[in-house]
C-alpha cells in the first residue's frame, strides 16, 4: 500500500503501509461545512505495491501510474460527481455517420515548461501514445485515420470505419491524457517504457514532477 501527503504546496508519494487518517470516515459533507484547512499534511491510502517505473499517462493507464501523474498530465475530459466533465477540451461531438469526432480546446492552457497547448499536441499524443502505447487507446481508436488541426483550438478525428462517438466520449478520462509534441517528438518514449521522459512526464495540470528517490518517494511540486 502506498501514501500520499500534500503539504505546503507540494504532494509526496511515498511507498510504505499507514493508518488510514480518522477524518477519511467522517460522514460524506462534513469536510464541506468547515472552513477550508490550508496547508498541512494530508496522507491517503492508494494501491499498488511497487514503485512505478512508468508515470507516463499516455501509454500507461494503470491505478498506480494514474494515481500520481493525473496531477501532473490532464486528459481532454474526466468522470466527475455528475458525469463527464471537461478539461483540457471545452466540446466534443460524434458525426452521425461515425466517421468524424470533432474536440474544441481550451484556450490560453500552457505547458508546465511555459509552451502553449494546441490541437498538435492532441493530434501528437492520440496518432504517437494513445494507438501505440496503450491497450484500450489501440482498442477504442482502432480504426483511427489521422487527426487534423484546422485551427489551434480544433482536434478533428477521422476514422476509416464508423465509430460511435459515445464510445469514445466515455472512454476520455482514460485514454485521452495529452503530452506536449515539442518534448516528445523523435523520442522513443512509446517504445521504451524506460525512456527517462516517462518517469518525469510534462503536462499542464497544477504540479509537476519534483523529487525522485527510486523505490521510496516521488514529490511534486506546484506547478
Amino acid at each position: 500500500m502506498s501514501t500520499t501527503r500534500m503539504r505546503h504546496g507540494s504532494f509526496l508519494v511515498g511507498l510504505s503501509a499507514v493508518a488510514l487518517a480518522a477524518a477519511a470516515i467522517l460522514p460524506v459533507g462534513v469536510a464541506a461545512q468547515d472552513e477550508v484547512q490550508r496547508g498541512g499534511t494530508l496522507i491517503v491510502a492508494a494501491d499498488g505495491t511497487s514503485f512505478p517505473a512508468n508515470l507516463n499517462p499516455a501509454i500507461n493507464t494503470s491505478n498506480g501510474a494514474v494515481y500520481i501523474s493525473g496531477k501532473v498530465v490532464e486528459t481532454l475530459a474526466e468522470m466527475g460527481t455528475e458525469g463527464l466533465e471537461p478539461r483540457l477540451a471545452t466540446s466534443w461531438e460524434g458525426s452521425d455517420d461515425g466517421m468524424t469526432f470533432t474536440v474544441n480546446l481550451r484556450e490560453g492552457v500552457t505547458w508546465s515548461d511555459g509552451q502553449p497547448f494546441t490541437s498538435a499536441d492532441v493530434k501528437f499524443s492520440a496518432e504517437e501514445a494513445w494507438t501505440v502505447g496503450q491497450s484500450l487507446g489501440r482498442g477504442v481508436l482502432a480504426n483511427l485515420d489521422t487527426v487534423e488541426t484546422p485551427d489551434p483550438l480544433t482536434a478533428v478525428f477521422r476514422f476509416s470505419t464508423p465509430t460511435p462517438g459515445s464510445l469514445i466520449e466515455n472512454a476520455l478520462p482514460f485514454i485521452s491524457a495529452v503530452i506536449p509534441a515539442h518534448v516528445y517528438q523523435g523520442t522513443d518514449f512509446a517504445t521504451n517504457p524506460d525512456n527517462e521522459l516517462n518517469l518525469r512526464p510534462v503536462g499542464t495540470g497544477p504540479f509537476v514532477i519534483g523529487e525522485i528517490r527510486p523505490g521510496e518517494l516521488i514529490r511534486l511540486t506546484k506547478n
